[in-house]
């Protein structure tokens, strides 16, 4: 019988791997184990070690995005700001010293226009005089990027916390997340995105 038949009679089956299972050695006995089998076994040993670590973590997440998510709620309910590290465990309160050296003896602060909220000082990066040779702006004369919001939007004063998303007169209607006009909509983590979503003007 060629492999060509055991892959036509495996064809739509949900075959259970058994390598790791009493069964799979009494099926091959290590008389008619051949070398390419045993190669098989190995590197799908590994596949399944590998699987279940990755299963092991993955309910370690969850378990920190329920924990993440409870205080976030507790806090909203309190009503006052707060911040929460999502990220844990590669965002550490001491952060990258080799990446912040990197940035500060590469770039220096410029002001930066942020959508919906206008030109802030010292807000953004630019490399320094010393790489402008890296600069792709210059080094290709390419014109200065402006954007034009729409006036209706309140992006901004949602950014701000001085209105809801259901406030601004453009929210699910003219933008939605299939069409934003503001920043606000543009991603699943943009707060009218999100109000959109869930709908909490129905609550």
């Amino acid at each position: 019988m060629q492999e060509t038949d055991f892959l036509k009679a495996l064809e739509g089956k949900n075959i259970p791997i058994l390598t790791l299972d009493h069964n799979w050695h009494r099926l091959f006995g290590q008389s008619r184990m051949t070398p390419r089998i045993k190669d098989l076994e190995e590197e799908v040993n590994d596949l399944l070690k590998e699987q279940g670590r990755i299963n092991t973590e993955m309910r370690k997440l969850t378990a920190l995005k329920k924990d993440l998510m409870d205080k976030i709620l507790k806090k909203t309910e309190e009503g006052r700001p707060f911040f929460v590290n999502c990220y844990p465990r590669v965002v550490t309160e001491e952060g990258s010293a080799s990446g912040r050296e990197i940035i500060r003896s590469t770039m220096e602060p410029v002001d930066a226009e942020w959508r919906g909220l206008g030109i802030i000082p010292s807000s953004g990066l630019a490399l320094r005089g010393e790489f402008e040779d890296w600069d792709a702006r210059k080094k290709f004369d390419l014109p200065e990027i402006k954007g034009h919001g729409n006036p209706a939007c309140r992006c901004g004063e949602v950014l701000q916390g001085k209105c809801r998303p259901d406030q601004c007169p453009v929210f699910g209607r003219a933008c939605t997340p299939e069409h934003p006009v503001g920043a606000c909509m543009v991603s699943g983590e943009g707060a009218c995105s999100a109000y959109y979503k869930y709908d909490f003007n129905r609550r």
